[in-house]
């Protein structure tokens, strides 16, 4: 890719022009999918973590996908009119991009970490979390057979989990009272990292922070995506500001621009997590894995990219 092709790209990913930035958006979500789509049938099947990252990949994406539908605008009935108009809902693409941007995260959360025996027991840990909190849905609410032998089957699986959870040499190398408190603490989450002979909690902020975001773009993300998905009286305040036009298009643009880059993230990962990625990747249209390249070393640097920038 010559200078000139990387500043032409920078320049649309840049551009104050929001058809320019959902073009963006669009192309990363059409190479996820065409990656996805090809790979389907080559994914090991005997490999549950690259399954459910395949699967979590899915889910972003489809967030993406309903990010540009709520662009559009909604169909709001107004009885004086009698008929419907279209608004924009700046706050539910926000909270649905929220959705999508855990997705990315808890998948290079369980992918990505300092040694193979981490990336093992991040998954375990992540799967044993989400199993115990299902297995706490009292059967009067699950009535069907079907429903009762799942719970069942999960309950085995939940402790297959904890049996091999405490065998890793993560977990041995801590203390017996933080081995008690780590037991506790997946139970209640499952975003931990190890270091030496101890384990910390981790926030979402910081697993931003661990794919790589440069700080500039990660500096209080979540905390400003947060205050859309509650109703705090900031949330509130932000309701009543986006009635005003340029503070709606101002939010739009800006919620495009990230959730293109976090795709882009995603599909560059994707293809480090798995080789069997990399054919479909190869198949994208020239300009998609340029701009994929081009996102990668804006927003995280050049060590992300699949095909380096000459």
């Amino acid at each position: 890719m010559s200078p000139e092709q990387v500043k032409i790209l920078c320049d649309l990913i840049l551009s104050e022009n929001l058809p320019e930035r959902l073009a963006c958006f669009s192309a990363m979500l059409d190479s996820c999918n065409n990656m996805l789509y090809e790979s389907v049938d080559l994914i090991s099947k005997h490999d549950d973590r690259k399954n459910d990252t395949s699967i979590i990949a899915q889910k972003s994406m489809l967030h993406g996908y309903s990010m540009v539908k709520l662009i559009e605008g909604v169909d709001v009935r107004v009885p004086d009119l009698k008929r419907a108009i279209q608004m924009p809902d700046p706050m539910s693409i926000v909270v649905v991009f929220r959705a999508l941007l855990e997705s990315y995260l808890t998948l290079n959360h369980i992918n990505f970490a300092p040694d193979e025996e981490e990336i093992k027991i991040r998954y375990y840990v992540w799967t044993y979390f989400g199993l115990t909190q299902r297995s706490k849905i009292a059967p009067t609410i699950l009535p069907s057979e079907e429903s009762k032998r799942v719970l069942e089957e999960e309950k085995r699986t939940i402790e297959y989990l904890k049996t091999e959870i405490v065998k890793s040499p993560h977990y041995l190398s801590l203390a017996v009272d933080k081995q008690k408190t780590f037991l506790e603490n997946i139970a209640k989450d499952w975003k931990i990292s190890f270091h030496h002979d101890s384990y910390k909690k981790l926030g979402w902020h910081e697993l931003i922070n661990n794919t790589g975001l440069k700080p500039e773009y990660s500096a209080e993300t979540y905390r400003f995506l947060s205050w859309y998905a509650h109703s705090t009286s900031i949330s509130i305040y932000q309701l009543r500001d986006m009635y005003k036009d340029s503070y709606c298009n101002f939010l739009i643009k800006n919620i495009v621009s990230e959730a293109a880059y976090i795709t882009a993230m995603l599909v560059a990962d994707l293809v480090k997590i798995d080789e069997n990625y990399r054919s479909g990747y190869f198949n994208l249209k020239q300009e998609y894995r340029d701009l994929i390249n081009v996102f990668n070393h804006l927003m995280r640097g050049p060590e992300f990219v699949i095909e380096p920038l000459e």
